[in-house]
């Protein structure tokens, strides 16, 4: 990953982070296994949070509507997290996450929490964005290419479901021992699984990644060439850490 970050990762620079996120709210900790996980929508998430409970022996959240919110909003505060814990634990535990080309994981969260007809709660601030510039505009109608206005113009930021890796996990501050990937996921997880000595009967779910490649492409080819370089651009440096390519034909 040091193509994208320039440097190694020093303890310097996360206490450096740990000044900014004292608690590193994106990071679920095993103690049990001495595993960290930071956890990225639209990355099947929801999924490896359903086994990420179970080795961290609280499979009672899997019967809660609002799982991950339970596990940030609960299970993080009640650790107590002090920055020398959090920094031993960095050090030494086994890190990972899991990646996917940052524009299908763009596209599946248009699709899942923008597109109609069952727009989620997430539309909210793109409609309001949209409406500045079509002021008919009805959250049952966002466009792809309004959409991606709205990211360029700033909404990147603004939900979990759309912002750069760079931004969530602390890339280049924290260095990570296993990198999934969405397009090997079950062989992947299958390996963290065993790195971590999780039980021998726990296993990632068969799991059969959406392909959502075609459909991309089609998509992009509505964008303006400008409009999809400062995309690229906002994106950039998770394309070169994981060493995804911009093209999407």
């Amino acid at each position: 990953m040091l193509k994208g970050c320039g440097s190694e990762p020093s303890e310097a620079s996360l206490l450096h982070v740990l000044d900014q996120h004292p608690t590193l709210d994106h990071l679920l900790i095993n103690d049990a296994h001495q595993a960290v996980f930071c956890y990225i929508a639209k990355v099947a998430s929801k999924t490896w949070r359903k086994v990420w409970a179970n080795t961290v022996g609280v499979s009672a959240v899997l019967k809660r509507k609002h799982m991950l919110q339970y596990m940030v909003n609960s299970l993080i505060p009640d650790e107590h997290r002090q920055k020398s814990d959090l920094i031993r634990k960095v050090a030494n535990y086994t890190k990972f996450l899991v990646v996917r080309h940052p524009f299908q994981r763009l596209f599946s969260a248009y699709k899942d929490k923008i597109q109609p007809p069952n727009p989620e709660r997430d539309v909210i601030s793109v409609l309001s964005y949209v409406q500045k510039h079509r002021f008919n505009a009805t959250r049952k109608d966002i466009q792809w290419q309004e959409f991606v206005s709205y990211i360029i113009d700033g909404g990147y930021r603004e939900n979990q479901h759309w912002r750069p890796y760079v931004m969530q996990c602390y890339l280049c501050d924290i260095q990570y021992d296993i990198i999934a990937k969405y397009e090997t996921l079950f062989e992947d997880s299958e390996e963290i699984l065993r790195r971590i000595g999780a039980p021998e009967s726990l296993h990632f779910p068969d799991y059969y990644p959406s392909s959502t490649q075609t459909e991309l492409m089609s998509y992009m080819g509505k964008l303006t060439q400008e409009q999809t370089d400062r995309l690229y651009q906002i994106y950039q440096q998770d394309f070169e850490l994981f060493q995804y390519t911009h093209n999407t034909e």
